[in-house]
């Protein structure tokens, strides 16, 4: 039975059913599952309050049969019954027979209702067609001209051991967003198999902003409960999932910038490696460059001192041909002067020996400049290995600058990306202050509506 109180409460969710304050009463709808359970006076104060578009469902025939009948002799526009049973999934199902029809179900009877009820027995399992929610939110748009928009239905949930399975198909497929609001039969136990008791149908529908507005405890067992959308308890689950995502988005934003720094750092030390590296290097080429240049000085001088030795040896070449052409004159008149023969010998005699000591004086000259002339070569050959040396250590240095240039890049691109990324974690911040601000405002309304409740009851 419904009492009294939750058809009055019904009554009204049918006006506050609609998205909008002057949505038409046609385009609203009442969607009853196990209509064939309810008294004839119950259907009467349901339906007289009724919006334009009604959609019945019974899966029991025996139950169906009296709807017939009644809704052939009084037809009623955009009202249809189907005898289907409501299910997370379409396709035929066994439908178990009780012999307590409020009992019957598409679930076998569980351990804890036998010991609650020993009498309770299932007397047949016929197959039934099955309606998945959103093929039920289509038949109810076939019902009018159109479609159901968001809160423009009420949905009345009479069938033992589906309730918890048809609202998390509801949840799942979006469907559940057509509803204002529920009125739900569930057992306090698990009484079928698989079935979730009313506890886990409360837990799950406050995330999702929906809570008890009114409960018929006449059957303590399987008690009514009205539930109604609280756009405020829903607007502060949206932001708190929306605030998760912006504190996740933040942490990771964090995080980026943290990593971008590390690269940073890690590029400026190596930066800071090759150019000590650059430094040493340009270090070692500056000494090879003052060895270069002292090695081609010492060669200069050398030259320099060889030249000298050949203009020497040179001028003591003129000399000793001088003196071989005076000796050779010499000879020649003593050969044709008979008298002063042996001055001219002795004469001769000194020439041959100051043209002996002019030889050997050449001699020695000639060994001193073939000595310069080696060392000038060894010179030569240092000079061209440090020159060599040199051009090894300017490759190396330019190709240490051009690594230097490409690591500069990388740690401005990675200071480019860190500022970009701390750009968004400001961005990120100044969002999640948003979600706050919405949410304290949130909550706000939501402590006014729950005072104008209080105040209500108490009135």
């Amino acid at each position: 039975m419904i009492s009294d109180r939750l058809l009055s409460l019904l009554a009204d969710a049918h006006k506050s059913a609609g998205t909008q304050e002057d949505a038409q009463d046609q385009d609203r709808a009442l969607i009853w599952v196990g209509a064939g359970q309810a008294t004839p006076a119950e259907l009467n104060a349901v339906l007289n309050k009724a919006p334009g578009r009604v959609l019945l469902i019974e899966p029991d025939p025996e139950l169906a049969r009296p709807l017939h009948r009644r809704f052939a002799a009084e037809p009623r526009t955009g009202l249809t019954l189907r005898e289907v049973a409501l299910s997370d999934t379409p396709g035929p199902r066994p439908w178990y027979v009780s012999n307590m029809a409020a009992l019957s179900s598409l679930r076998p009877i569980s351990p804890a209702l036998r010991m609650l009820l020993p009498g309770v027995r299932q007397t047949a399992a016929p197959l039934v067609d099955t309606l998945d929610p959103r093929t039920l939110i289509e038949t109810a748009n076939g019902l009018g001209d159109a479609t159901l928009g968001e809160g423009q239905a009420v949905l009345l949930l009479n069938q033992p051991g589906e309730e918890a399975a048809v609202i998390e198909a509801l949840i799942d497929t979006g469907q559940i967003d057509h509803f204002s609001h529920m009125l739900v039969r569930a057992g306090r136990e698990s009484w079928f198999d698989g079935a979730a008791p009313l506890s886990a149908l409360r837990d799950r529908r406050a995330p999702l902003g929906w809570r008890i507005q009114a409960q018929d405890g006449d059957d303590p067992d399987f008690p009514l409960c009205l539930f109604h959308i609280d756009p405020a308890t829903r607007t502060i689950s949206e932001l708190s999932a929306a605030l998760e995502q912006a504190e996740a988005r933040a942490a990771q934003a964090t995080e980026g910038a943290r990593v971008a720094q590390e690269k940073i750092t890690a590029l400026s030390t190596a930066q800071e490696a090759a150019q000590a590296e650059i430094t040493r290097l340009t270090a070692a080429h500056d000494a090879d460059q003052a060895r270069h240049a002292a090695l081609s000085a010492e060669r200069d001088a050398t030259l320099e001192k060889v030249q000298r030795l050949t203009e020497q040896t040179t001028a003591e070449q003129a000399r000793l041909t001088a003196l071989t052409k005076e000796r050779d004159a010499l000879i020649e008149k003593a050969n044709s002067l008979t008298k002063g023969q042996e001055a001219a010998q002795a004469r001769v005699k000194a020439v041959e020996e100051e043209q002996e000591r002019q030889r050997a004086h050449i001699s020695g000259l000639t060994q001193e400049r073939d000595t310069l002339k080696g060392k000038v070569d060894t010179l030569t050959k240092s000079q061209a290995d440090a020159q060599a040396q040199s051009s090894a250590i300017s490759e190396k240095q330019a190709a240490d600058q051009a690594r230097i240039n490409k690591l500069v890049k990388e740690r401005d691109a990675a200071r480019a990306q860190a500022d970009r990324k701390t750009e968004d974690q400001a961005e990120t911040q100044h969002r999640l202050q948003q979600y706050r601000d919405e949410m304290m405002k949130a909550e706000g309304q939501l402590r006014l509506l729950r005072d104008l409740l209080l105040n209500g009851s108490d009135l």
